[in-house]
């Protein structure tokens, strides 16, 4: 790893990991104080994400004003009641600048099992083309944008048996014309690499 990187993952990614790893003992149940099999993952040196197994939640711990901008976001988000095409959050903690939300799965964690049980009139492609166009139309009604809507961040919510968006770092609550034609342009983007150049059904748009 080269040096520079090195040191803003000690300087900032591994505090904001051992800071969430704290967190989760708290919310822990009596009895059972240790988080076991908590994945850990870096997201854009933005943030650190914990996925604990037996928990229903995901926390995502956030530099500090990383943090205030995401907060803001799933606020505007709840206030206009667009919580259905998003993680939902289900809590703030403003001191470890951390966030729970609703735990979903991710697309690259889809298994066969879960391919089999996945029931719908439609493909599974064409479901997320038409949930996340959905969900980028009703942001960008009101001034919202993602910011990175590819297909890392876009995940199964098993309760509203839909594809919603999650990972908010780079979210925009003042977003402008361009900021949120690039929204549905790197979603695009995303699905036509993952189609391996077919072209993807978005009828959504």
């Amino acid at each position: 790893m080269d040096a520079h990187i090195r040191e803003y993952v000690d300087k900032h990614l591994i505090p904001l990991a051992y800071r969430g790893l704290e967190l989760l003992e708290q919310l822990t149940p009596p009895g059972r104080r240790t988080v076991k099999n908590t994945l850990v993952t870096c997201s854009g040196g933005l943030s650190v994400t914990l996925v604990p197994d037996d928990m229903p939640i995901v926390l995502q711990v956030f530099l500090e004003d990383v943090y205030s901008k995401v907060k803001t976001f799933c606020q505007e988000v709840e206030r206009l009641s667009l919580e259905q095409y998003l993680a939902r959050p289900v809590s703030y903690y403003d001191d470890e600048h951390a966030i729970s939300f609703r735990k979903v799965i991710p697309l690259n964690q889809f298994t066969a099992d879960m391919e089999q049980t996945y029931q719908s009139a439609r493909t599974k492609i064409e479901d997320i083309s038409e949930d996340v166009g959905e969900a980028l139309q009703a942001l960008h009604q009101f001034e919202l944008a993602h910011g990175d809507p590819s297909l890392d961040n876009i995940g199964y919510d098993t309760e509203a048996r839909r594809f919603v968006l999650f990972d908010f770092d780079k979210s925009i609550t003042r977003a402008t014309d361009h900021e949120k034609s690039r929204d549905f342009h790197q979603f695009q983007t995303s699905m036509h690499r993952s189609l391996n150049g077919v072209a993807p059904p978005l009828g959504s748009f």
